[in-house]
């Protein structure tokens, strides 16, 4: 491994982590069980992305391994369950979270693939986790909710699993181990008011994760979750709030009001607050909300809460099972948070189903229609537990899919590394899961072919450095064309414009590499990484500013007022 991965993550690097929220609800559902309680010892979560290596002593005393898996820690807790298995070969290895598939057909996959695996839970598992201690020595394929390599006890319709009893993981000293070893560690958490989301889009989990009942937890508990999250001793700097659609009702603003209250009587600075999930139609509270969060946090970095727009094609949110969320309610809200000079942020989604290039371009003009302050855009990936993921799902809209190993270094480092090496490349060699995540991308649908996909990231590329970082937005604003028409001349204009037909034409095979039609591709430096998932630019901001005097003759013939004097130089303004 390198220097940098050792370093492991930036938070890592500040000393900064999120406390294990998942496994921490389970722990604390199972410590109220007398009978649990007089039978199993519960070991200090661990929540750190050491090397299996490290942990070798520590296997010889676990009997039982229990790891939450999600998208983004699959390969490491497959690493370290092997690792513990070799170990320890007489332990169980049980898995949970939401990567662990549902449906039997992927699942009896899923378990082939590991067979240091002995058992699996899905959905909220709590209650389960808790019956499944009770009844250890009998038969495990009985346990409801669960597989294993010979059985599948798994109900479609698994309403029972949701929690109706909010767990307290910080009221029952889950993490006082964990906070108590270093106390000049800081840390981040998580506050659920409620549990559930009603709707069932296509590309999220969260719908069916939660079988779409929204649980609301009891208040007088939710208070005391925000007297501890907010009380300076824990070290809290952030806190995420987990609910899918916060503003949804009356009582969020109430919830808010006491975070406020709490924040002020321990005079606590703590600098973040993030809604995970913002409601997804407008509501007679949504407003109040946001004025309350900003007017709160305005002395500190402004906390992220966001509008998931995912599109602004009706098409597209038809396709994805999101029609019945009305994107075009939320743009006079829009309209009135900027009045107030208040920042809109939202959030989109590039490659959905549904989609075309048209359509793409579309969208893109319209949010700079709405003149928000912030786009965040985000690739489209396939997650396990989702209607997406579906056999049915993917028939009807022609899906073709694709793997993408991305080396966990290169979310260790600080993007302007791509200024300093353009050509930097990890040591990750792709034999050893714990260096890698492995993710899943649409190549191709019915909606746009592959070569239309590409089109659309240039379409992305063009719009987030010309844009949205702003090197011509005062020209893009003010011209006669609208967006999507400029954005289209620009490309047709490239035989015109040498310079920028290398520098697009170099992203543009970056594009190919990565997302083409190979069922596998392995990104083996660092500007695929950026150029194709993350900020989708490589070193571009500093070619365009090195050559701004060439870039700025051929810009005339679609901007003749164009000024590249103007731009700054990326490393030193900090543009990354």
């Amino acid at each position: 491994m390198g220097n940098r991965f050792r370093q492991r993550t930036i938070e890592k690097k500040r000393g900064i982590d999120w406390l294990p929220y998942s496994a921490g609800c389970l722990v604390s559902a199972a410590m109220k069980e007398q009978d649990i309680t007089d039978r199993f010892h519960f070991n200090e979560i661990w929540f750190e992305r050491y090397h299996p290596s490290e942990y070798k002593n520590d296997f010889l005393n676990i009997d039982m391994l229990c790891l939450t898996n999600f998208q983004w820690n699959q390969s490491y807790n497959d690493a370290l369950a092997k690792s513990y298995k070799e170990v320890n070969p007489k332990g169980k290895v049980i898995y949970g979270g939401n990567n662990v598939p549902e449906s039997q057909d992927i699942a009896e996959e899923y378990i082939k693939e590991r067979p240091f695996l002995d058992m699996c839970f899905v959905g909220q598992s709590e209650q389960n986790f808790i019956n499944f201690l009770k009844n250890y020595d009998d038969d495990w394929s009985k346990q409801e909710g669960s597989y294993g390599k010979d059985w599948f006890s798994v109900i479609e319709e698994k309403t029972n699993y949701i929690s109706e009893t909010l767990p307290s993981p910080y009221l029952d000293g889950v993490y006082d181990s964990i906070l108590n070893k270093d106390r000049s560690r800081r840390f981040m958490a998580h506050l659920e008011t409620n549990r559930g989301c009603p709707f069932r889009c296509a590309f999220c989990d969260w719908g069916s994760a939660t079988r779409s009942k929204v649980v609301k937890y009891n208040e007088e508990k939710v208070y005391e979750n925000i007297d501890w999250l907010w009380n300076p001793v824990n070290k809290i700097i952030l806190v995420a709030i987990l609910d899918a659609n916060f503003g949804l009702n009356e009582r969020d603003i109430t919830i808010l009001e006491h975070i406020i209250k709490t924040k002020r009587r321990y005079n606590n600075r703590l600098t973040h607050i993030v809604l995970t999930g913002l409601v997804k139609n407008k509501t007679p509270y949504l407003e109040t909300i946001y004025e309350m969060i900003y007017s709160e946090w305005k002395n500190f970095d402004y906390p992220s809460v966001k509008f998931g727009i995912q599109s602004h094609s009706p098409e597209t949110l038809k396709t994805i099972n999101r029609e019945n969320i009305k994107n075009e309610l939320l743009y006079p809200l829009f309209d009135s948070l900027t009045a107030k000079k208040l920042p809109v942020i939202t959030e989109i989604i590039l490659g959905l189903p549904g989609e075309t290039k048209d359509s793409w371009l579309e969208t893109l003009e319209i949010e700079q229609k709405l003149n928000v302050s912030e786009t965040r855009i985000f690739t489209l990936e396939v997650i396990v537990n989702t209607p997406m993921n579906s056999k049915e799902f993917k028939e009807k809209n022609g899906l073709k899919i694709k793997k993408i190993l991305m080396p966990l270094e290169y979310y260790t480092l600080d993007e302007k590394l791509i200024f300093e090496d353009p050509n930097y490349k990890a040591d990750c060699d792709f034999t050893d899961k714990f260096d890698y995540l492995e993710k899943v991308f649409v190549y191709e649908c019915n909606s746009y072919t592959n070569e239309d996909l590409i089109d659309m990231y240039m379409y992305w590329w063009w719009w987030l450095i010309f844009f949205h970082i702003g090197l011509l937005r005062e020209d893009i604003t003010s011209h006669e064309l609208k967006m999507s028409d400029q954005i289209k001349l620009f490309f047709s204009s490239l035989d015109t414009m040498p310079t920028l037909k290398k520098i697009s034409e170099g992203h543009r095979n970056l594009l190919k590499k990565v997302i083409g039609p190979e069922p596998v591709t392995k990104l083996s430096n660092y500007a695929e990484f950026l150029g194709s998932h993350e900020q989708n630019r490589t070193d571009e901001l500093l070619v365009l500013y090195n050559n701004r005097d060439e870039v700025g003759k051929e810009l005339k013939s679609i901007y003749p007022n164009v000024d590249t004097e103007k731009w700054s130089n990326p490393i030193k303004k900090g543009i990354v």
